[in-house]
């Protein structure tokens, strides 16, 4: 049974963590990808920057965002179709949650 991460864990923590690449670079403009790295020293070998066109490519999105429940909705059902209905009906639970439903909605930046 495949189930969300975020959904296991007794800490809160949950499975990811947002950094705001584009705010370090507002204060700081000139940083490379190596020294953002750094910045984080041991943590750095768990991040991943997914740079486009990688492995590690990713699109992230807040529930706050006005347009997130018709994408949370469509990953639920496409995952659910693949036979995941429990992760299915968890990322249904957030989107449920999500977009106009969410009490911090706004409009993406």
């Amino acid at each position: 049974m495949m189930t969300l991460i975020r959904n296991q864990t007794t800490d809160g923590t949950c499975k990811y963590a947002l950094v705001r690449l584009d705010k370090i670079k507002e204060k700081f403009p000139n940083i490379s990808k190596e020294d953002i790295l750094k910045m984080f020293g041991f943590m750095a070998n768990y991040i991943e920057i997914g740079e486009p066109q990688s492995e590690e490519e990713f699109f992230a999105i807040k529930l706050k965002d006005v347009a997130s429940t018709p994408a949370l909705v469509s990953y639920s059902d496409a995952i659910a179709r693949q036979g995941y209905e429990q992760m299915g009906k968890e990322v249904l639970e957030l989107a449920q949650r999500s977009g106009e439903n969410s009490p911090f909605c706004h409009k993406p930046t």
